[in-house]
């Protein structure tokens, strides 16, 4: 039975292959690219602009609960303000 999970394994690599390939081919079409034409450090620098507003908020969102507890028990803190994801209070 090992060999046949060796076999198996062995053999996964290609087929993996063999659908990308496939599903590239589909993409792409006659004459098209695959690939994103637009300018990639102007969509990078949107992504960090997103990413920096987020966790800004996040820390917004979470400087009471970490200040609000006396003796700075953040534990009880978030388990009186609940949930610390972003967006949520």
């Amino acid at each position: 039975m090992l060999h046949f999970y060796a076999a198996l394994a062995a053999k996964e690599p290609r087929l993996i292959s063999e659908r990308t390939k496939t599903a590239l081919g589909v993409k792409r079409g006659p004459g098209r690219e695959a690939c994103n034409p637009g300018d990639i450090r102007a969509a990078g620098e949107l992504g960090r602009q997103a990413l920096t507003i987020a966790a800004d908020q996040f820390a917004r969102d979470i400087l009471p609960c970490t200040h609000s507890s006396p003796g700075g028990d953040f534990g009880r803190s978030v388990a009186r303000h609940g949930s610390m994801k972003p967006g949520k209070a």
